[in-house]
């Protein structure tokens, strides 16, 4: 978090340890708004918000992964319920409880995240790259934003981890051509063939928009 010094992150205002209790507090920036998830739920449209405030959002989201990642930052449990939306239409990325600084070459091996937006890499219980873990989440979270809905579901998390390594979805039919794409990029189930966040920006379905609706 005192690396994480942008508009895209609550600021961190003091830290200090708690001896009797083990805890750490950290004293945050309080940004007012919802997160992603109570405001996609508050438009109350079962195919998710407009395409050009997914765009206005998304590119956001984007540039505040690329600023992590260009500080060997990777996040690994980005969620929709982990992205704030304020009062201003400001994005801000919040829990870095499984946050790691690491090198991008260095393989990591926790298993950890939100089941719903792990990687089938993370989902294998094999060493992985945190970054390209990172981007596949977003592209679920880009799922939801366009849709309302994920693009991997299951009865029961068993069933959800083996269609999530099978990378099998329904492609979204009210969305346009080039954000198919985009999402199925992000959503590859060999990491390599993932963009990064910096190809992301440059993509041609990421146009910029100043509708914020």
């Amino acid at each position: 978090m005192k690396i994480l010094k942008s508009e895209f992150f609550p600021k961190l205002f003091a830290d200090f340890e708690e001896a009797s209790e083990n805890v750490l507090v950290l004293v945050q920036e309080y940004v007012s708004g919802r997160d992603l998830f109570q405001l996609i739920k508050a438009k109350g449209s079962k195919n998710g918000l407009p395409e050009d405030t997914c765009k206005f959002y998304f590119r956001q989201i984007i540039e505040a992964v690329r600023f992590m990642h260009a500080n060997l930052i990777c996040h690994r449990d980005l969620k929709l319920e982990n992205i704030l939306v304020s009062d201003r239409q400001r994005v801000k990325v919040i829990d870095f409880g499984f946050g790691i600084r690491t090198p991008e070459d260095v393989p990591l091996k926790i298993f950890c995240g939100t089941s719903s937006y792990m990687a089938p890499e993370i989902v294998r219980k094999s060493e992985y790259n945190g970054f390209k873990a990172d981007i596949w989440a977003l592209g679920v979270v880009l799922y939801v934003m366009l849709t309302g809905r994920f693009p991997f579901k299951a009865k029961t998390e068993k069933e959800l981890y083996v269609r999530i390594q099978t990378g099998q979805f329904l492609p979204p039919m009210q969305i346009n051509f080039d954000a198919k794409r985009l999402i199925t990029r992000m959503l590859s189930v060999e990491p390599s063939k993932r963009p990064t966040a910096t190809e992301i920006l440059k993509d041609s379905w990421l146009t910029f928009s100043r509708e914020r609706v």
